[in-house]
């Protein structure tokens, strides 16, 4: 299992990674870089199966663009305060029509319709939509 670890913003960027083989180290734990897109699988489990696919491929021209779609939810899901991060998901499970409601025990609390909107916002600069990020239903 992949803890996360608290990172600089900049550091989980795809684009920053120059070869095949650092993206691989990188996903099996090497470094913390990328460690927060495999916690937000369940928002953005196809985006992240492109991205493995497309670098697997060695097309690092595709993984950057799909590392620029990914950005803005992880940017959404792990912000401060870090620990929220799974009522966001939760949040916007409920977005995209995957949950009724997004249930948080105590001592969380559901999130101010502010911060649903910044979701909300995260999720069209993603182009995730109810039909998942390619247009196929989840």
């Amino acid at each position: 299992m992949i803890w996360l670890r608290a990172v600089p913003a900049a550091c989980c960027r795809v684009g920053s990674i120059v070869s095949v083989r650092e993206f691989l180290d990188v996903c099996s734990g090497e470094s913390p870089r990328v460690c927060e897109k495999v916690c937000a699988g369940s928002v953005i489990a196809d985006l992240q199966v492109a991205l493995w696919q497309a670098v697997a491929a060695k097309d690092l021209a595709a993984a950057q663009g799909l590392n620029d779609r990914i950005y803005p939810m992880v940017q959404a899901f792990y912000a401060p305060p870090f620990l929220d991060m799974h009522n966001r998901m939760k949040e916007a499970l409920v977005l995209l029509g995957r949950l009724k409601r997004a249930v948080v025990r105590p001592p969380l609390m559901k999130l101010p319709a502010g911060e649903i909107a910044r979701l909300k916002t995260a999720l069209a600069e993603a182009r995730i939509t109810t039909a998942g990020a390619f247009g196929l239903a989840a």
